[in-house]
């Protein structure tokens, strides 16, 4: 929307470990106890997934889980776009039957999605219900998943993002859908994410879907971490022996798909 695009501006790139790893970094990153947990009771229909709902630190939370296929072990985890204030924690998960969602989660996937713990433009606090999410799943199901996939729209790519250069070792890949890669930082509430800037080195796999109207912000990106992996691949010649510093400065330089029509977010699941 509109009021959604106005709320960004191009950041820098920033130093390869990046404000936004040094602030998670001053939080426990452990699940805390959440406030409350309940099973749905939506499911009408026998081949519905069974819906898991409940908060987290005050971000509202659901669970879709197969129940006719054995659990692959895979998570998708939803992560949404900006809601102006008073829009109230809602979260968006439709996994009900002809929704691709409920094709995945029939499939052995279980596919989440978090209201985050406010409205508004939020970042930091979104990245942390997110991985608070993907932490407490792993500790619902007592297995460590083998592939965590994030698919964020529009702020939620945005986020995604920075999930992708910040906490690799939490997710296995990001699925950006019209990330909005531009933000001002005079509409951010908290202090600490005024000083958030992309640093351009993922280290998990990035897919851009964007309409073509928005792929100029998306491919200025790419064009940073094409630069940044260009020096990482020259560091690693020049210290062939340091693996476990070098390892560190491989980029795992994004994808671009474009959808061929203006507008912002304006896709649709197939795609």
């Amino acid at each position: 929307s509109e009021l959604s695009r106005s709320l960004f501006v191009l950041p820098k790139c920033h130093k390869r470990l990046g404000i936004a790893a040094a602030v998670l970094g001053e939080t426990d990153h452990e699940v805390a106890e959440h406030d409350d947990y309940l099973l749905s009771e939506d499911n009408t229909e026998p081949e519905d997934p069974l819906i898991i709902s409940g908060i987290i630190n005050g971000a509202k939370f659901k669970i879709a889980e197969p129940t006719k296929v054995d659990w692959n072990r895979g998570i998708i985890i939803y992560a949404h776009g900006f809601r102006p204030k008073g829009h109230g924690l809602v979260v968006e998960l439709n996994a009900q039957p002809g929704s691709c969602y409920h094709r995945l989660v029939s499939e052995g996937w279980l596919v989440a999605a978090t209201s985050y713990r406010r409205d508004g433009v939020i970042i930091l606090d979104a990245m942390r219900d997110i991985i608070n999410l993907r932490d407490f799943i792993v500790k619902r199901y007592g297995q460590e998943p083998t592939k965590v996939i994030v698919e964020g729209q529009s702020m939620g790519g945005a986020i995604a993002t920075l999930l992708a250069e910040n906490s690799p070792e939490k997710i296995d890949g990001v699925v950006a859908v019209g990330a909005a890669l531009n933000w001002r930082r005079d509409t951010f509430t908290d202090p600490k994410e005024k000083s958030i800037e992309l640093n351009c080195f993922p280290q998990t796999p990035i897919l851009y879907l964007t309409n073509t109207c928005e792929v100029g912000t998306i491919r200025k990106y790419i064009s940073k971490c094409e630069s940044n992996n260009s020096i990482g691949r020259k560091l690693d010649s020049d210290n062939p022996v340091e693996d476990d510093v070098n390892s560190g400065f491989q980029v795992q330089v994004p994808a671009l798909w474009t959808v061929e029509r203006d507008g912002h977010n304006w896709t649709n699941q197939e795609e």
